[in-house]
């Protein structure tokens, strides 16, 4: 006799089946998961990566760019046939690394190029035109994915627009197994930018070449989020010279080493403010012109006006200035709004005397200024340079 009524001891066939077929199916989605999260697993770094640029192609790196020598590394082994203490064993290694170490010149400095230092301030020298190098920069820049916002070969300035580090992206809960699958959801809360200034250097036939990092972060204000400025970081300049170097072809270890040396800041003020009668302001530094001129055009350089042209054997800086009372929704525009057009060129007049530099702000008639805005100029001057 047939019956639909299931037995509380013994299982109908039907459910029998129907478990077998849902424990097989929790099985083959937990190897799944599994699979998923072993391939997109990501691991944090601390170093910039930046997202690929998709609006301009990657150049190949021509093959005469890329180092290909070796350097090998030689292990000295103390003579330990007979017995020995630890503490003699390690003043005769450490003498054997000494007397090899003058024979040895294991990172000898480059002929192309070299970095030269001025306290806190790293840039290289390069033997060669700045006309001859300016294509091997973009190159450099394109290869790490930036794409480029300013290309001015006339005076040697290439700036490279707001790109967002990967490596702030938050390695946590599900991002930190799913990063690679969701990257396209998150967005870093950190925007950099670059700027690349070449001049001739004092030697005929020479470059000098300085990077500059600006950054930008995101803010809660309330219940808003905002841009805002953020300190420049030396670090990070630091890094893309470093990027540099090996991208021309030097070895990566001896990039390193010549990048590892620094100078003591000197802690005394160099730079003060003079103010003068009719509301005349000069900003005096107490080094020589050359050093003024180099640290000045640094300091534009990271508070991010817009150079327009230089003339160093008239001591002229001529900037695009935007009044920041006047300027509202700075970074709203960067990241896709409009561009402020209500801006002026000022000249910033370096002055040699002797062993001292004056700085003044000039009109367009070419006389000193001592307006508001020229005061701003040089107080934003004097907060870099002192």
């Amino acid at each position: 006799m047939a019956s639909n009524v299931i037995d509380g001891t013994r299982p109908a066939k039907k459910n029998v089946s129907e478990q077998a077929m849902l424990h097989l199916l929790k099985t083959t989605l937990s190897c799944l998961l599994i699979i998923v999260i072993g391939g997109c697993g990501t691991t944090s770094s601390s170093q910039a990566e930046y997202k690929k640029s998709t609006t301009v192609p990657p150049l190949e790196v021509p093959p005469d760019l890329i180092g290909s020598t070796s350097i090998d590394e030689h292990k000295v082994m103390p003579d330990v046939s007979e017995s020995t203490t630890f503490s003699n064993y390690s003043r005769t290694r450490s003498h054997g690394l000494s007397s090899q170490s003058s024979k040895v010149k294991v990172l000898p400095l480059s002929e192309t190029v070299q970095i030269k230092h001025d306290g806190n301030i790293r840039w290289l020298l390069l033997q060669t035109e700045p006309a001859i190098f300016w294509p091997k920069v973009k190159q450099f820049w394109l290869k790490n994915g930036f794409t480029l916002k300013i290309e001015n070969a006339a005076i040697g300035i290439m700036e490279t627009e707001w790109s967002e580090n990967r490596a702030d992206i938050p390695q946590e809960g599900i991002r930190k197994y799913l990063g690679k699958a969701l990257s396209m959801l998150y967005s870093a809360p950190t925007r950099d930018k670059f700027r690349v200034r070449l001049e001739r250097g004092h030697i005929a036939g020479t470059t000098e070449l300085y990077i500059t990092h600006r950054g930008a972060e995101e803010v809660a204000r309330g219940n808003n989020f905002t841009w805002q400025n953020r300190p420049s970081e030396p670090e990070l300049e630091a890094e893309m010279l470093n990027r540099l170097m090996v991208f021309i072809g030097v070895e990566k270890e001896q990039a390193e080493t010549l990048l590892a040396k620094t100078e003591k800041k000197e802690p005394t003020s160099r730079a003060h403010l003079i103010h003068k009668k009719e509301g005349q302001v000069d900003l005096m530094v107490q080094e020589d012109f050359a050093r003024t001129w180099r640290r000045t055009g640094l300091a534009l350089d990271h508070l991010g006006f817009t150079l327009e042209d230089r003339n160093r054997s008239s001591g002229l800086y001529l900037i695009r200035y935007i009044d920041p009372d006047k300027e509202k929704g700075f970074f709203a525009r960067i990241f896709g709004g409009k561009k402020e057009k209500d801006n002026q060129v000022y000249r910033i007049n370096l002055l040699d005397e002797s062993s001292t530099t004056r700085i003044v702000v000039l009109n367009n008639q070419g006389k000193i200024s001592s307006n508001k805005t020229a005061e701003r100029i040089l107080t934003l001057l004097h907060e870099q340079l002192k």
